[in-house]
């Protein structure tokens, strides 16, 4: 699997983020600007709880 389609399947197929309006709203966000950086982020979190009551 190459890097675009495991990050498309990471962030729009598992995160639910739809890929047209996030795109939109980076272009948006950089438009006029001349350098910038994107983080993006991924977690999932587990855990267990166990209750006497």
């Amino acid at each position: 699997m190459s890097n675009m389609a495991l990050t498309d399947e990471l962030f729009f197929n598992k995160a639910g983020l739809n890929k047209t309006r996030t795109q939109d709203m980076v272009n948006d966000a950089l438009r006029g600007a001349d350098d910038g950086e994107l983080f993006l982020e991924y977690s999932e979190i587990e855990s267990l709880t166990f209750d006497d009551g």
